[in-house]
């Protein structure tokens, strides 16, 4: 597996210039590196732990998705994984959580992206071919999380558009 494509968006704190530091703001997507601790504590937390999320985090960190302001289409780092789906500290009121939880058994998959309007993506913790299927509202989306990522990088309103054709079918699965 392979996020390569990402990667050019990949910030490393440490290694900015003033001038650098005010030019990321500028950047269509953003991702920061995830520390080995945390790494470990996400791994140690869900077994099994979905194989091509633990290879992007490595390879490209956490982060987010076409940033504006107001606007933040966010791939969990591991303490929020972890913290979202075991419904800890704040994260046990978030109403948005619970919901989100009413469509994914963390036994099998994980909330790990969450878009701007508040809506949880969640991914297989097993795959088949090393892809993780990614799931939103317990309806498949893609069929790994490299071809998520992918749709979502190169199309604003790829979420926008996934997340109303979705709830349109719910809604007429519910009328029939």
């Amino acid at each position: 597996m392979n996020f390569s494509f990402l990667k050019k968006y990949q910030i490393i704190a440490k290694d900015l210039t003033p001038e650098e530091a005010k030019s990321v703001s500028k950047y269509r997507h953003c991702f920061f590196p995830v520390a080995e601790i945390d790494m470990m504590d996400a791994l140690a937390a869900f077994d099994p732990f979905p194989l091509e999320l633990k290879l992007f985090y490595q390879e490209t960190g956490f982060g987010f998705f076409h940033r504006r302001k107001g606007d933040i289409n966010y791939l969990l780092d591991p303490l929020s994984l972890i913290n979202t789906n075991l419904q800890l500290g704040y994260f046990k009121e978030d109403v948005y959580i619970k919901q989100a939880l009413e469509f994914c058994n963390i036994e099998t998959q994980l909330l790990f992206f969450k878009t701007q309007s508040n809506h949880y993506f969640t991914i297989d913790r097993t795959g088949k071919h090393n892809e993780n299927p990614v799931y939103y509202k317990g309806k498949l989306v893609e069929k790994s999380l490299f071809d998520f990522l992918d749709f979502c990088a190169d199309s604003k309103s790829y979420l926008e558009n996934t997340i109303k054709e979705i709830d349109s079918k719910i809604e007429k699965e519910k009328e029939a």
